[in-house]
């Protein structure tokens, strides 16, 4: 599912399930993100995890670190396809989510990139929880 929400949401196929089982840094820090996020859930007490955010410390700190990361990783995507539309190299393939946020031109990256990052998220977790 990741490699097809990529397609749809950036224009961008990870390969994640190749056989080769190559890393796949945009893929493996969602994962980081997601399962330091669920991690919040199993805290005994819901004072742990605002002790680590007020300390900014323990998997709070880490949670920081890894959405900085994702959106850093997704602004790469964004700049690129940016220039694939200004060049105007864009493919029949090509045309997906960001392509459209990107070409409607009254949004700011910063927006268009947390819509980007809530689609794959959404996506991407629901059909896994869905199928399992």
């Amino acid at each position: 599912m990741f490699d097809n929400i990529c397609t749809i949401a950036l224009g961008f196929e990870p390969k994640f399930l190749l056989p080769s089982f190559h890393e796949i840094l945009f893929a493996t820090t969602f994962d980081k993100g997601t399962r330091l996020s669920s991690q919040r859930l199993t805290v005994v007490t819901p004072l742990i995890w605002k002790v680590n955010k007020f300390l900014n410390i323990g998997t709070k700190r880490r949670l920081k670190v890894v959405v900085a990361e994702v959106r850093g990783l997704t602004r790469k995507f964004f700049r690129a396809k940016k220039r694939e539309l200004e060049e105007k190299i864009v493919l029949l393939e090509s045309v997906n989510l960001l392509s459209n946020f990107i070409n409607s031109s009254h949004l700011d990256e910063s927006f268009v990139i947390e819509i980007v990052i809530s689609f794959i998220i959404a996506w991407r977790d629901t059909t896994s929880v869905t199928l399992t």
